[in-house]
């Protein structure tokens, strides 16, 4: 308290309030009244490899977006081309198979 605190005894009284108000507020609430602890947040793994990306489209320009998406379709493409041919491989074999016996008999 200030020195002159001594000599008004409405503050003394205002302040013993306050003080009294405080320490009610963090026996009932100690979460509010404590100083907020920030938390560590992990780096998101995704969130690093859009903007490793994002700087080398800085870098190289659009083109690299570009061909990065089209790797990406043929990728795709290419993926869809086996399983169909795949999958007509499955259908073809017992073709195959039949038309093997024929030569046979």
């Amino acid at each position: 308290m200030p020195p002159f605190a001594s000599y008004n005894p409405l503050y003394v009284l205002h302040h013993k309030e306050i003080t009294g108000l405080q320490q009610r507020l963090e026996q009932t609430d100690p979460v509010q009244t404590s100083t907020p602890i920030r938390k560590i947040k992990k780096p998101n793994k995704m969130k690093a490899a859009n903007l490793s990306i994002s700087i080398e489209e800085r870098k190289l320009g659009k083109g690299l977006k570009e061909t990065l998406s089209k790797s990406l379709e043929e990728e795709r493409k290419e993926e869809k081309r086996k399983t169909t041919i795949q999958a007509e491989d499955l259908t073809r074999v017992p073709e195959r198979d039949q038309e093997n016996r024929k030569i046979r008999l």
